[in-house]
Order: C-alpha cells, then structure tokens, then sequence
C-alpha cells in the first residue's frame, strides 16, 4: 500500500510537471524575470522622454535666443504715414471681438478676444462654423510717437491704430559773437 502512494504521488507529480511544460499560459514569454524585464522597459522610455525633453528645450530656447536660428525681427510694424504712424493688427472688424489697446513705457499692448462665425449654404444645406482666438501684441512705439494720440479704426476690415508724430523742434542757430577786447572768435 505504501508503495502505491508513493507510484500514485509520482504520478501525479510527473503528470503535473507535463501539464506545466505543455501549457503556454504557464509558460513565461518574459523569460525568467518578469519584473526586471519591466524594469528594464521603463527605464529605456524614461531615457526615450529624456531625450525628448532635452530637444524640446534646445528648440525653444533658439526660437528666444537673439543668437538662435531664428532672426528676431528688427524692422519697426508701423508704417511711416508722414504726419503719422498706423499699426495694422490682424484682428477683424467685429461686434463680438473683445479688444483692449493700451501704451504704456511707450509700448503698445493690444489683447484681444477674436470671435469669428461663418455660415456655409451647399446643396439645401446650411453649415455654421464658429472659432475663437486670442491675440496679444506688445512692441515699441518709434521714438518720435506721440503716446497721447492714439486712435483706433478700422480700415479695409482690420483694426488700425495710429499715432500722431511729435512736433520737432528745431534746435537754435548757433551765432558768433565777437570779443570786446579785438580777439575774433574762431
């Protein structure tokens, strides 16, 4: 008897180990060590999203960098109008826009809410479409603008702003005047 169990437990455990061999599900695809093959993973994408960041940063820093790839507009946006200056945004003629204009340290800042709807008609059918924006400029005002006369309008469908120019003043003619004691100035 006890050497039927022993033969009944050999069995089974033989029939076990068979089972387990032949069984895909028991069998791992990972090899041995699951959780270092994981390990191993996340430590390749946090090298992967390193490198990433690392481009990203090199990226931006040349989009700000006056010495970067990317040349920094030197050119003054307002156009010389003789007696004036006019700055002409992008921003379209809207009731439903919100703009803010404002100068301050001779700078001009415009913030603005930009809403535009458009109404497609195709075939009997009619499509709306709407989009909302939001501009925001800042940029020296030339040298000789006069802050105070800031006025905005809209031409050709576009918000301008204008500013009237300094009265120049023209510096005194210099004169000679001679010396009491004979000398002549020079």
């Amino acid at each position: 008897m006890f050497r039927k169990n022993i033969s009944l437990l050999w069995l089974s455990l033989a029939a076990a180990v068979s089972l387990h061999a032949s069984d895909p599900f028991m069998s791992d695809p990972f090899g041995d060590d699951i959780f270092g093959e994981m390990m191993q993973m996340q430590k390749d994408m946090d090298r992967m999203f390193e490198r990433m960041h690392q481009r990203m940063q090199q990226r931006s820093h040349a989009l700000i960098s006056p010495i970067g790839t990317y040349k920094v507009a030197t050119q003054s946006q307002f156009v010389d109008k003789g007696d004036h200056y006019e700055f002409r945004t992008d921003i379209p003629e809207s009731k439903e826009n919100t703009i803010h204009v404002s100068v301050n340290n001779h700078t001009l800042t415009v913030d603005a809410k930009v809403v535009k709807k458009e109404e497609t008609k195709r075939a009997g059918m009619v499509s709306y479409q709407g989009y909302m924006s939001m501009y925001q400029r800042s940029l020296p005002l030339p040298v000789d603008a006069d802050e105070s006369s800031m006025k905005n309008a809209y031409k050709e469908g576009y918000l301008t702003i204008s500013f009237k120019k300094k009265a120049v003043t023209k510096p005194a003619k210099v004169r000679k005047i001679p010396l009491k004691d004979g000398n002549k100035s020079k």
